[in-house]
């Protein structure tokens, strides 16, 4: 986490997860748009569709009032924020921020997710896994325990790649209930879903480089220590000792030698990918459908989008911005987009200023549409 002091505009002092954060401004998409023949509706839809690939339950651990704990108390049902991490991380490093959240909303518990490919959720037996997956994995995991009908997360909360996760699980939710006339016991759209920090576009080839140099290096690690794989990533792969460290501290011990705890076959997929999935044109679907809602008075729950940008992020260029803006001012009469600029913050928004992170979400409402 400490990997956030560095400069974020050299490759050699920056967080993978940041660099992830960097995008392209190629206008690349392999997607295609369907529209109903019934109505004006527009449905994004990725060209690669994953085939005999059945969602996981995910690895996941409760939060409730500051604390880990074993399950939801069935006798306290609060009600459930779902968090979401970034690419080669896990549920855990969003527990600070659940303790917090939950500490401060004592009505709120919060469910943290590894995603496939990652943490507890590692191995896998995927050979390909996209963001169309892991939006299924996670529906499939709150359906499995339970959190679906009105038992359903009020938010979800993603960082950086679980942001992207949590918008194509949203798609995927909007998608169904326009398909289907009645929803049964389907998850229901969360009131509010929140985005730290995860910017639109491709991925940057730095990233690449990052995840080919891990890629690299044979597994298991014959090395004694963590430290003599810091020392083969900077000396023979070239990257910087802060990102050598960082990969380092996801090592874990066999009896054959160390190994990393997330899946880089994964993380290979997904990063090629990201040009699979259109951020925008998400959000432009779910404007849609929250504009016909209010417009058409039918009780339906939409969803409140709040994109949460560091203010130390090159990568939220004014192109960016303004695309963002326009749809914000595009739905003035039925707002469901907030744009916040978070101070004093790299890419890792939850630790160079949590205070400030968590204000922002206590001023405009965790559970609020």
């Amino acid at each position: 986490m400490a990997f956030s002091l560095f400069p974020a505009r050299r490759i050699a002092c920056t967080p993978i997860a940041h660099l992830v954060a960097k995008y392209s401004q190629r206008s690349h998409q392999s997607s295609i748009l369907r529209r109903s023949k019934n109505d004006n509706r527009v449905h994004f839809i990725s060209t690669t569709r994953v085939l005999g690939k059945e969602p996981m339950v995910l690895h996941h651990e409760w939060i409730s009032n500051g604390q880990v704990v074993p399950s939801q108390s069935d006798d306290e049902k609060k009600s459930v924020v779902v968090m979401l991490h970034g690419l080669l991380g896990n549920g855990k490093n969003l527990r600070t921020p659940a303790k917090v959240l939950t500490k401060e909303n004592d009505n709120l518990s919060a469910l943290l997710l590894d995603l496939r490919g990652h943490g507890n959720s590692n191995p896998t037996s995927s050979e390909h896994s996209d963001f169309q997956l892991l939006a299924r994995d996670v529906l499939h995991t709150l359906d499995s325990l339970g959190l679906h009908s009105n038992q359903s997360p009020i938010s979800w909360i993603g960082h950086s790649l679980g942001g992207r996760v949590a918008l194509q699980s949203l798609h995927h939710l909007i998608d169904k209930k326009q398909e289907e006339s009645t929803a049964g016991r389907m998850v229901q759209l969360p009131k509010t879903v929140w985005i730290w920090d995860s910017v639109p576009g491709l991925v940057h080839e730095d990233v690449k480089q990052v995840v080919g140099a891990l890629e690299s290096v044979p597994m298991p690690f014959l090395g004694k220590r963590k430290a003599d794989l810091v020392n083969v990533l900077v000396n023979e792969k070239g990257l910087s000792k802060p990102i050598a460290q960082w990969a380092a501290s996801s090592l874990e011990p066999t009896e054959n030698g160390f190994v990393f705890s997330f899946d880089l076959k994964v993380a290979r997929n997904l990063l090629d990918n990201f040009h699979e999935q259109n951020y925008m044109e998400i959000l432009h679907g779910a404007r849609q459908h929250h504009s016909e809602s209010v417009k058409n008075n039918s009780g339906t729950i939409t969803s409140k989008i709040h994109i949460v940008m560091a203010d130390r992020n090159p990568s939220w260029t004014p192109e960016i911005l303004q695309q963002l803006k326009s749809i914000h001012h595009d739905d003035d009469e039925t707002p469901f987009l907030g744009l916040h600029t978070l101070p004093k913050a790299g890419h890792w928004v939850h630790v160079d200023n949590l205070s400030g992170l968590v204000q922002i979400m206590q001023d405009h409402g965790i559970d609020k549409h």
